[in-house]
């Protein structure tokens, strides 16, 4: 089954109980402008799912809320509350896109580039609109196209400057992919910075990142308090490494009972396939010598 169709007036007055009222006195939008703007993938299908019903999204989008209709879209194209339809998705981005959102450009453009010439150049027309606005998921994607020549010609100083933009607005995978620009020191300690700021505002995901970071570092004293965080905010990776910790005395004063305590948390998840092939490797190996020399 597909995506319904638009609603219609008198199905929006209906669903008011026959009230002659606007639909913006009885809905409005439960996801903040800066979670648009910041936020993707399950984290944010998780939190639109949690605060509407998809009717609600349908009216909203039906009463001219384009990011409304792009959320619809993001739902519809993942399969998230609803199944998936990537016909359907379009459809509702089209619309978004029409009602101008940034968010529903950005979103239309990361599926239009894996569709041919054509769709990578208008991809590359809507990552450009929603940039110019400073829209920074877009910045990121079209800092990463320009930077691999991805939907168009290179150019490489432009997109690291755009990706830099993104990041210093705080979103996570501009952040994460400014760390690893070649070359450039510099840009990796400004990401550690801008992760960093995010964790201290409670952010799991740069925690998770900061410990995953520094454990790899050997910088044990920096991790032992971000692997804490991440652990105790169901981040998979900062529990093993939190266990590894503190069964070695890396950072904080060794503790079999802790170490215990974490291990166990991670081995009854499937752990392996949630996570980056060369992060679960080095997990399994060192959870192994956990369990096998000190915890029983």
């Amino acid at each position: 089954m597909g995506s319904p169709s638009p609603l219609k007036q008198n199905d929006v007055k209906q669903a008011l109980g026959g009230q002659d009222q606007t639909l913006s006195s009885f809905l409005t939008l439960q996801i903040t402008d800066q979670e648009l703007r910041l936020l993707d993938g399950a984290v944010l299908a998780d939190l639109a799912t949690q605060r509407h019903k998809i009717a609600e999204l349908e009216m909203l989008a039906n009463n001219g809320l384009g990011d409304a209709a792009y959320l619809l879209g993001f739902l519809y194209h993942y399969g998230v509350g609803v199944a998936a339809d990537r016909k359907g998705a379009k459809r509702w981005l089209e619309a978004s896109v029409k009602l101008d959102s940034a968010a529903g450009k950005t979103s239309l453009a990361y599926i239009l580039a894996s569709e041919g010439k054509a769709g990578r150049r208008r991809a590359a027309d809507l990552f450009e609109q929603a940039s110019a606005v400073g829209f920074p998921r877009a910045k990121a994607n079209l800092g990463y196209a320009l930077v691999n020549g991805t939907l168009g010609p290179r150019d490489e100083r432009r997109g690291w400057e755009l990706i830099s933009s993104a990041a210093e607005d705080g979103y996570i995978w501009a952040i994460k992919t400014l760390a690893k620009r070649p070359n450039a020191n510099e840009s990796r300690k400004r990401a550690i910075v801008l992760m960093q700021n995010l964790a201290d505002e409670n952010n799991a995901d740069a925690a998770n990142w900061l410990c995953m970071t520094f454990a790899a570092e050997q910088s044990f004293s920096q991790a032992f308090p971000v692997c804490r965080a991440g652990a105790e905010s169901d981040q998979t990776a900062s529990q093993g490494y939190l266990a590894i910790l503190y069964a070695n005395g890396w950072g904080v004063t060794k503790s079999i009972a802790d170490a215990r305590f974490w291990k166990n948390i991670v081995r009854a998840k499937a752990y392996e396939k949630d996570l980056p092939k060369v992060t679960a490797k080095w997990l399994r190996t060192e959870l192994a010598k956990v369990s096998d020399n000190t915890v029983n």
